[in-house]
């Protein structure tokens, strides 16, 4: 083989692992965000507290 060859795997494997990584990290947080945000619906949900009835009766 080349070097060009092994360079260009060796760039395309970083990259695959780089990758592969920022998926895991953005899932983890994604799903972090996913259940404090269902939290915070059900919190308002049994406190009767809703922002949007005060948004619906705002006229344009």
């Amino acid at each position: 083989m080349s070097f060009w060859e092994i360079f260009w795997q060796v760039i395309l494997l970083v990259s695959v692992v780089a990758f592969a990584g920022l998926v895991v990290v953005v899932a983890i947080g994604g799903f972090g965000d996913i259940r404090s945000m269902l939290r915070d619906i059900d919190k308002r949900h049994e406190t009767g507290d809703s922002k949007s009835d005060s948004d619906s009766t705002r006229t344009r």
